[in-house]
């Protein structure tokens, strides 16, 4: 038997896909060498990343690719969604948190060695190294600003807000290395607002949908998502979905999802964020302020105060307006921030500086001249 915590079944059928077998007719068993030859004419051109699954969409076309080299510790059949595969049972924990796989026996890897649990264990010779950086993660309401949108609704806007349990997508994402915030300003940059982020509440959002006039829901179009940031959207989708928020995730390609957004050609909803650095004013000018290169729309009052603060020499002053900016873009629902973006990295046994988090909100290795391994 398999024990991994903190991690649920979409991920552990990734983890799992990885374990590359022979192409065989039945598990266990090494097919007879075929005979013939088959061609197959494909419609589109193959990427480097459907070889890997964790490297590539989750979308359908890289899983032509994926089925013919890889089984998984469970995977759809014909009659079953979740049929067994590498595991012949399994059995979940009542918290969610810990699943317990007993493998099939006689499983044989391409060169022959045989499968066991250790082969899906994360690598107990590394360790964990977080690191923190500028980065948060939040979701664009691009139709908030017209009036036969759902979205024109703060109700709505709040609803979906309340309807997304963070700290699970935390730990599913990041480990827990995250922090679930209300705001898009991280809360180490001058002039950031503290904002505790919204609990989850999926009752208290289908209540808000019901007094906007959706208690059956409605059919929101597309959240729009750039790599490799796909599942996160498909996270999000999912708890909109139990709120009768009817969406599909739209994974695009990184040029052309960057280029979109800031052309504010995307509809629907945008998973995004930023990393950049600066101050409070810097992170709202290009999402919060009219003529931002991603804000498609903006409020009078905040442009103006927006305006006013940049001229502004006191420091307090300055700091006022700019809280006062943020707890409006707040209380306006003008986005829905997820997470400031924690990051866990392997290090190996051999390393005695790993350089991450030496320097500060930089979340790579650095400086390069103090990375080290151990004597």
């Amino acid at each position: 038997m398999y024990t991994t915590h903190s991690l649920r079944m979409r991920v552990l059928q990734s983890i799992s896909v990885a374990l590359l077998l022979a192409g065989s007719t039945h598990l266990g068993e090494i097919a007879a060498q075929p005979k013939g030859q088959m061609t197959w004419a494909l419609h589109f051109t193959i990427a480097p990343t459907y070889f890997d699954p964790a490297e590539t969409p989750g979308i359908i076309t890289p899983f032509l690719f994926l089925y013919a080299l890889h089984d998984a510790l469970v995977k759809p059949m014909p009659g079953n969604s979740q049929a067994p595969s590498l595991a012949e049972s399994w059995r979940e924990s009542e918290d969610g948190l810990t699943y317990e796989f007993t493998l099939r026996k006689g499983i044989r890897f391409h060169n022959g060695d045989t499968f066991t649990a250790e082969d899906v264990k994360r690598d107990p010779k590394l360790t964990l190294a977080y690191s923190y950086g500028p980065a948060v993660f939040f979701i664009f309401f691009n139709e908030q600003w017209d009036p036969k949108s759902p979205w024109h609704d703060l109700r709505v806007r709040q609803a979906l807000n309340y309807a997304i349990d963070r700290q699970a997508l935390n730990e599913q994402q990041t480990l827990g290395a995250s922090y679930p915030t209300a705001n898009i300003v991280p809360r180490v940059f001058e002039f950031a607002l503290p904002l505790e982020a919204y609990p989850y509440d999926p009752e208290k959002a289908k209540q808000l949908l019901k007094e906007a006039g959706y208690a059956n829901g409605f059919d929101a179009g597309e959240i729009s998502s750039g790599p490799p940031y796909h599942a996160l959207a498909e996270g999000v989708a999912t708890y909109l979905q139990s709120v009768g928020i009817r969406i599909k995730v739209r994974p695009m390609e990184r040029a052309a999802f960057v280029a979109a957004w800031k052309e504010k050609k995307l509809p629907g909803l945008t998973l995004g964020g930023t990393g950049a650095f600066g101050n409070a004013a810097v992170r709202l000018e290009p999402f919060a302020i009219g003529g931002g290169d991603y804000a498609k729309g903006s409020y009078p009052d905040i442009d103006e105060l927006f305006k006013k603060q940049s001229t502004e020499r006191d420091r307090k002053k300055r700091e006022a307006m700019l809280h006062e900016i943020q707890r409006l873009v707040h209380e306006r629902a003008m986005y829905a921030p997820l997470f400031e973006l924690g990051w866990p990295n392997g290090v190996g046994p051999r390393v005695a500086e790993s350089g991450f988090g030496l320097i500060p909100l930089f979340y790579y290795t650095g400086p390069y001249e103090d990375i080290r391994l151990k004597e």
